[in-house]
This record gives structure tokens, sequence and C-alpha cells, in this order.
């Protein structure tokens, strides 16, 4: 008995039932492969190992529901990444903050634009002009939740700026 297969059907079947199931398979696999990432901010330096700064704790008898944390920064902090001298910084509170209940200090000194994010536990911290070149530390000292919620430990967040240079042109003839 002699099965009599056109190519047509075959490149049918190819199509619809093989390719979708190895696209499936590689997409399955990527996802399994990749690790998640922890979004969770760490202060790059602790507020608590400079000599003779009292830093607030958290008092015993405040509720965990009115202490207000920043629970996301983006950019992340890194010593070894290199951000652009305008990169905005946008801080995720665990509850709703206004950009004017915000209190921080830069190190060093730049003029701050601080604003209400996208949502309303957002806020973003931007430069007027520019980062200066290097490293820039911003404190967020105290800050004050809608609902009364309160930043009680000072939250560091560093961020290494560059300018760009102009490239070295070899031939004038351009």
């Amino acid at each position: 008995m002699k099965l009599n297969i056109k190519t047509e059907h075959l490149f049918i079947v190819l199509i619809a039932i093989i390719i979708p199931v190895f696209l499936a398979l590689i997409a399955i696999s990527l996802s399994l492969g990749r690790k998640g990432t922890d979004v969770t901010p760490v202060p790059l330096t602790s507020p608590t190992s400079v000599p003779g700064v009292v830093v607030p704790t958290v008092p015993k008898n405040v509720p965990p529901e009115k202490i207000l944390n920043i629970i996301r920064v983006a950019p992340p902090q890194s010593p070894n990444i290199t951000y652009s001298y305008i990169q905005p910084i946008e801080l995720t509170f665990n509850n709703e903050v206004k950009a004017a209940d915000v209190q921080y200090s830069v190190v060093p000194s730049t003029e701050l634009e601080v604003k209400n994010g996208a949502y309303a536990n957002k806020i973003v911290i931007s430069p007027l002009t520019k980062w200066i070149d290097g490293k820039t530390t911003i404190t967020i000292t105290q800050a004050i939740a809608a609902d009364g919620s309160r930043l009680y430990v000072p939250f560091v967040y560093q961020i290494n700026t560059v300018t760009p240079t102009n490239p070295v042109y070899e031939d004038e003839d351009y």
C-alpha cells in the first residue's frame, strides 16, 4: 500500500503544527532559565555607620502599617554602573506619598525637581540642569504618607553619572 502524500500537505502540517510546538518549547525553556531579580532597594551606605550621627529608629510601639518604606528604586543602585547626567530617579513607596511631603539632602549640592510620579506611591527626583559627574548621594531624610505613616530611618541612594564627551574626529571632511 503506497501513501499518496502531496508536498503541499506536508508543508501545511509543518507550518500549522510542528513550528508552533517548537517555538512554544523554546519560550518555555527560556522562561525557566531566567532568574528573578530582587527589586528591594538596599542602601549602599548605612547612615548608622557615620560616627557622631544619631539616626532615628522605628519606635517599638509603632504598628507596621504606620511605617513608610521605599520598596523600589529605579534605576537600581550599583557602584559599577554609570548613568546619564540627566537620569531621573523614581522612588516607589509602600503607600501614597506627595512630593511636597518628602525631605531630602543631596551631596554634592544639586538643584532638584521632586515631583509625583505616574502613581500615587511614586515620586521622581531629577536634576534641574544635570548631575555633577561622579558619585551623587541622595538621602531621603523624612517622608509622610497620606495616611500618616512615616519614614523613620533615612534612605541613602547613590548614583554614578557622567557627561558624554564629543568624539574625536580624525577626518574633518564629513
